[in-house]
């Protein structure tokens, strides 16, 4: 009797809400690939930022990039959850009223950088007033990862791979004489150049 019921509870469980699902593609969709990662909240195929939505030939091989998917979406949604948070403390720590305008300097970082984040490489797709879209050139397929501004420089700065190392100074120094000056003393004028930094 108690099997039953804990077989009868097991049927009638409700299963966990997913956002992402491998699901069959028709043939006029993608000729003999039969597999794209559907994507529930928007009600259409997944696709990258650029609009390209990848099938495959076999539901395993989509499952392997649904993972990708799913993990880069949560680490998206924490991101971006965190960001909302922390600017709705920053307004209610505002009491005058008023916006509170800052200027931000611009970066020292651009589109098409690569940089190193947490031990790995990534080329710089886009940037905005609140984040920075990254890409891993190493991955077969395109996945993205946003970051806010703040995190993305916090990130950026514990990486040795990505401080500029120091220009290199070199000193010239010309002396004129006080006999030939006309004055009671040496005058001495010195020239510092500044070498190039290397970028990294």
């Amino acid at each position: 009797m108690l099997a039953f019921a804990e077989k009868i509870a097991k049927e009638n469980e409700v299963e966990p809400y997913k956002r992402f699902s491998v699901t069959e593609t028709s043939d006029a969709f993608a000729p003999g690939e039969d597999f794209a990662i559907w994507d529930d909240i928007r009600d259409e195929y997944y696709h990258d930022s650029d609009g390209t939505v990848h099938t495959f030939a076999t539901r395993e091989e989509a499952g392997e990039y649904l993972n990708q998917v799913e993990k880069e979406t949560d680490r998206q949604e924490a991101t971006e959850l965190a960001y909302a948070e922390r600017a709705k403390a920053e307004a209610e720590q505002d009491t005058s009223g008023h916006d509170v305008q800052k200027s931000e300097p611009e970066p020292d970082y651009k589109v098409g950088d690569t940089v190193t984040i947490e031990g790995t490489e990534f080329i710089i797709e886009d940037i905005s007033d609140r984040e920075v879209q990254l890409r891993d050139p190493k991955l077969l397929y395109p996945i993205f990862r946003a970051e806010s501004r703040e995190n993305f420089e916090r990130l950026l700065a514990e990486e040795t791979e990505n401080i500029l190392p120091e220009p290199p100074v070199t000193t010239e120094s010309t002396i004129y004489p006080g006999d030939k000056n006309g004055l009671p003393y040496d005058i001495v004028i010195e020239k510092m150049h500044f070498g190039e930094p290397e970028h990294a």
